[in-house]
């Protein structure tokens, strides 16, 4: 066989592989977005399964953790215990600085609470969730850390709207002037981001999921999770932590356990004690 004819060969050879792979690269790009099949009535059924299929668990992983005192940037990086008993119970601790309960968040049907025991701020806020239109003063929203954590409440029967971004169906719903949107993967049906604006305009929470991993029976958890709280319209007006969740299992609580973990605690110790009610913050004094 000589050269020219061996050229020829070769050429045609690589044209019949191209338009082979031609054709079949268009079936490819059809098949990526199973949106057909995922449509808006099926999101909304599938995340409020989901939540019904959430389980009482434990987790353990690092947190970091940035807020301002004073104007300047204070950075915490630190080991961090979770327990969430579905729908409304979470409690958060973190180990800093050698104190096990340096930074603590909890949450039950009825209250909420946060603290930061770095002595650069050793300050404590809790308030009733009847007694809320707004959390602006709170640095972070135990509410969204529960559903950071897979468990987001969605009632189907509520007024949601639909719109699209990237990869993403983006689901909104406004009450009462605060907005939530729940950025939802097309591909996979996991929720990616959630955003929350208060009723006052108060500043944009953002919370982004990622890498999530199966407990119990067809529930999946994010492992990680980063929450970003605007708290006023300054450089320093924020709070943002990451949580990266290193091991998560379905676990069960004794009323012992419940008691102990979910219900709001007498806290003392602390330089500043708030109560947020109503928008508003109120220094007390020790418990």
């Amino acid at each position: 066989m000589n050269l020219q004819l061996r050229k020829c060969l070769l050429f045609l050879i690589s044209m019949g592989m191209y338009v082979l792979s031609g054709c079949e690269t268009p079936e490819q790009k059809a098949s990526v977005p199973a949106t057909a099949v995922m449509t808006d009535k099926w999101i909304l059924k599938n995340l409020e399964e989901c939540s019904s299929r959430a389980v009482p668990l434990k987790a353990n992983g690092q947190c970091e953790m940035l807020f301002y005192v004073k104007g300047k940037p204070h950075r915490e990086n630190f080991p961090v215990q979770l327990w969430v008993n579905p729908p409304s119970e979470i409690y958060m601790q973190g180990d800093v600085a050698f104190n096990a309960k340096g930074v603590v968040l909890g949450s039950n049907t009825e209250e909420f609470w946060f603290a930061l025991q770095p002595k650069e701020i050793s300050s404590y806020w809790w308030g009733r969730w009847s007694q809320q239109n707004s959390l602006g003063a709170l640095m972070i929203n135990p509410h969204v850390v529960l559903e950071g954590m897979g468990i987001i409440k969605i009632d189907s029967e509520e007024q949601w709207t639909f719109g699209q971004e990237d990869s993403y169906r983006v689901l909104t719903r406004q009450d009462e002037g605060r907005t939530k949107r729940i950025y939802v993967n097309r591909h996979d049906g996991r929720v990616r981001r959630m955003e929350y604006v208060g009723a006052e305009g108060e500043a944009v929470t953002v919370a982004e999921l990622g890498k999530y991993i199966k407990v119990g029976e067809d529930f999946y958890v994010p492992t990680q999770i980063k929450i970003i709280r605007r708290l006023t319209s300054d450089k320093a007006g924020f709070v943002s932590i990451t949580l990266k969740i290193s091991s998560v299992k379905a676990t069960s609580f004794t009323e012992e356990q419940k008691q102990f973990l979910f219900e709001r605690h007498p806290m003392q110790g602390f330089k500043h004690i708030y109560r947020i009610s109503d928008s508003k913050v109120v220094e007390q004094q020790q418990e």
